[in-house]
């Protein structure tokens, strides 16, 4: 049978009587056992209202027979049975049941996200989970549940924003800045997307340009590094470093990606790693709305092409890179995105 891992919280009433007594009809159900049981931690709210309780926080491995929706009915079962009531987003709540993960199955439908889709960058889910899980591995990103700890642990407060459109990343980078102690850094472009019929690099004009952004982006890294800043204070940088690779891969001929990499190598081996990636994932539509063809005869189709072809480039490079969690906002504009990201980077501290 497939071990699970189930995350455990509550912030009203007695909390620690309820999550054991989650605990318990946990493991009389027929279906489960209870294996491995974490030590209750004590934790701030993260999200949701303000002035809430602080959360009484837990994990449990179980092994069951059943698949991962009837694992989830059991889980909600259990929580109304102990008073769970949902009216709003992140609400103090008297038990809080997460299927984590479910050996390495990997699902997304309309009620169930397989790993848990928010777990590699909540402490307080992480800490309990590795007490009693440690070598349990995250199937999308491929860490242990140890090594995604230990990424929040090693990297400072620094997040970089990401994605196709630069317009698009420093828009948000912008708005995310506006919202708490955040230190903005906002990097120059690498050259502007051309339609994919001149992806090939003749002048070395993209080379140069490629290899001057690198070096000022490495050196805006650099010297946020090596200021002190407050504690608990985030940086925020509307480029990823790695992003530059893929954007030469994609861009650049042969010889002019060589000479490009050199460079980019010699520059990543000293750089600090962010703590997330968020990627402004806008749908090919918004984005080709954004992009400006440069010339009137560029057609629709061929912008396109394009984008879906930087996009697969950016993909390949998230997939290869090893810069932690990766958080993606569709809408850059809705309050909801600046929310779940301020209530992210709260709880990596």
């Amino acid at each position: 049978m497939p071990t699970s891992l189930i995350g455990l919280g509550a912030n009203l009433e007695d909390r620690e009587a309820t999550l054991t007594r989650a605990v318990d009809l946990l493991d009389q159900h027929e279906h489960l056992r209870v294996r491995r049981i974490s030590r209750w931690r004590e934790t701030r709210a993260v999200g949701g209202p303000a002035g809430q309780p602080p959360y009484l926080n837990g994990a449990v491995t179980v092994e069951t027979s059943l698949a991962p929706d009837a694992l989830l009915d059991v889980l909600h079962d259990i929580e109304n049975r102990l008073g769970r009531r949902r009216s709003q987003r992140w609400e103090s709540r008297a038990i809080d049941l997460d299927l984590l993960l479910f050996g390495d199955c990997i699902q997304h439908s309309p009620d169930l996200v397989l790993p848990h889709p928010r777990m590699a960058w909540r402490r307080f889910v992480l800490e309990p989970a590795r007490e009693i899980a440690p070598n349990m591995v995250h199937p999308v990103l491929g860490r242990t549940i140890a090594q995604l700890l230990d990424h929040l642990d090693a990297t400072p407060p620094y997040v970089a924003v990401t994605g196709v459109l630069g317009a698009a990343n420093t828009h948000f980078a912008r708005r995310l800045a506006e919202f708490g102690s955040i230190e903005l850094l906002l990097g120059p472009a690498t050259a502007r997307p051309k339609p994919a019929r001149h992806d090939l690099d003749s002048s070395g004009r993209d080379l140069a340009i490629g290899l001057e952004c690198v070096r000022r982006r490495a050196r805006l890294l650099q010297a946020a590094e090596s200021r002190p800043s407050p504690s608990g204070d985030y940086v925020v940088s509307d480029f990823w470093f790695d992003a530059s690779r893929a954007w030469a891969l994609h861009r650049l001929s042969p010889p002019a990606r060589t000479c490009f990499l050199r460079t980019w190598n010699r520059l990543a081996v000293d750089l600090v790693h962010p703590r997330m990636v968020i990627v402004v994932d806008l749908p090919t539509r918004r984005a080709f709305d954004r992009f400006r063809p440069p010339t009137a005869s560029t057609s629709r189709g061929l912008v396109a092409l394009t984008i879906k072809q930087r996009q697969r480039a950016l993909e390949r490079q998230l997939r290869r890179s090893h810069d932690g969690p990766v958080l993606r906002v569709v809408d850059p504009d809705s309050p909801e995105a600046i929310n779940e990201l301020t209530a992210a980077m709260r709880a990596m501290e």
